[in-house]
């Protein structure tokens, strides 16, 4: 055979369907993962026959997965392609993976493959990119703060999820609001009503998560007020110590 040369799948002049355990009904092969509705992992063998002339631009593609130990055809789709290599959308017959009585008691599975982005060019075979929106079951790993307030929970597998979102106000007069302790403030009539926003917006600051609030007050003033207690706590110590000298002299001229 010359390399390069067009095999034709054909048997009795027509085309024989595509047969997992017979390597000579397909031209290509290759898997992709999939993730059922308790987060464990399955894997899909997808097989590609190229139809012969005139139809060459048409490819059959048939997927199988393995249910209790036996290869099960769960979907099956025809791609077709424009003379400029590009995916005919029109003319291509979507994937959906569709399987049930899976062995763990998960729910049946009904996916939707994307080739939106398949090409056939003059060039070999070549998977170069894969993508699923579906994930492994994980464990929650860290609770993060986004820069507009989001929370989010980030998981073991790779998942985020936003759990809410930190509220902020402005007020007319944030001196009037009225301390309760523990650094707790509540609304007063000097400091107005409240206008809720999300971080970022209008006159809303960006939130930095994770971070502590520095000292808001001048640390040389308060070091001067630290070091002048210190004396007069000296002073009023060295009065005491004064008078307790004046009695016990006292004390032994009686």
């Amino acid at each position: 055979m010359e390399p390069g040369q067009f095999i034709t799948l054909t048997s009795a002049g027509e085309v024989q369907a595509i047969d997992p355990q017979d390597p000579d009904t397909f031209n290509y092969s290759t898997s992709l993962t999939v993730y059922d509705s308790l987060g464990s992992a399955r894997t899909v063998s997808l097989f590609v026959q190229r139809q012969p002339p005139p139809e060459e631009k048409t490819w059959d593609v048939a997927a199988y997965m393995d249910i209790g130990g036996e290869q099960v055809k769960v979907g099956e789709s025809k791609l077709a392609f424009k003379n400029d290599g590009t995916l005919d959308k029109t003319a291509t017959q979507p994937l959906v993976l569709s399987a049930s009585g899976l062995p763990n008691g998960a729910a049946d599975l009904n996916i939707e493959v994307d080739f939106g982005q398949t090409t056939q060019y003059g060039n070999k075979f070549s998977v170069a990119a894969l993508r699923q929106d579906g994930y492994a079951a994980g464990q929650l790993v860290s609770v993060d703060v986004d820069t507009d307030g989001t929370v989010f929970a980030r998981y073991s597998n790779g998942a985020n999820r936003p759990l809410g979102q930190v509220a902020l106000a402005n007020f007319d007069n944030p001196q009037g609001l009225q301390p309760v302790g523990g650094t707790n403030w509540v609304v007063s009539s000097s400091s107005g009503e409240p206008l809720l926003g999300r971080g970022g917006e209008s006159n809303f600051g960006l939130i930095q998560g994770g971070a502590y609030e520095a000292a808001n007050v001048n640390i040389a003033d308060q070091l001067v007020k630290l070091i002048t207690a210190q004396r007069n706590f000296q002073a009023n110590a060295q009065v005491i110590s004064t008078a307790d000298t004046l009695t016990q002299t006292i004390i032994n001229i009686r």
